[in-house]
């Protein structure tokens, strides 16, 4: 880091150098002036050095103080704003692949394509069956038809999506099981299972697909 400190002595002994050649006697002129190349020649390789010395010494200097900017930066491991929009819907919070739960009182299995198969067998596995489809991400609700429900009877309240696409009428079998799609549901709606019975086995297992879902389910 000396070059330009170098450079400047030089500089000044060239300066000093010329000063003296151009108040000499004549008889001495000639001599200097043969001398004045090699002092030149001396100057442009000190010009060159120096350029040299300082054009290393910024890049170096330049890249600590990039290196010490990008130490001192926060490091950030949080991913790119995706907006309000990004938030999950029910969708995207479905985990219906690899199920496999079957007893003496529900059963809740996988199938290709998305489908997943539900069956109630005693009405004591209503509580099974409801956590089963909580764990999965369905939207769905077993409820059981009360007597003491003051409502005289249950409306669909216009649900936005087609219960034919959430649940085909190929998938109603014979057995009571029945097979659902949970993907096809559009979100905000809600599967509702009614199981036709009032204690023990379930004869019928019965779906509907609402908007809104009600408090309680009057009896029959």
């Amino acid at each position: 880091m000396n070059a330009p400190t170098h450079f400047k002595q030089q500089l000044a002994d060239e300066l000093n150098a010329r000063a003296t050649s151009l108040s000499a006697p004549a008889g001495h002129r000639a001599l200097l002036r043969l001398r004045t190349p090699r002092r030149r020649v001396a100057l442009t390789v000190g010009v060159a050095a120096a350029t040299a010395a300082v054009a290393v010494a910024l890049p170096q200097v330049s890249g600590s103080h990039s290196a010490e900017r990008a130490a001192s930066a926060p490091h950030s491991t949080a991913s790119p704003d995706l907006g309000a929009s990004a938030a999950p819907t029910p969708q995207d919070t479905l985990r219906t692949d690899g199920l496999n739960i079957v007893n003496a009182d529900y059963a809740v299995q996988s199938k290709p394509g998305g489908v997943v198969s539900v069956h109630l067998f005693n009405l004591r596995g209503a509580p099974g069956l409801q956590a089963a489809l909580d764990k999965a991400g369905v939207p769905a609700k077993v409820m059981t038809p009360s007597a003491s429900c003051p409502a005289t009877g249950h409306t669909a309240n216009s649900p936005h999506g087609s219960l034919l696409k959430v649940a085909p009428l190929s998938g109603f079998h014979r057995n009571g099981a029945r097979d659902i799609k949970p993907r096809a549901i559009v979100p905000g709606d809600h599967l509702l299972f009614i199981p036709d019975s009032k204690s023990g086995p379930v004869t019928l297992l019965a779906i509907t697909l609402v908007r809104q879902l009600p408090s309680c389910i009057p009896a029959n």
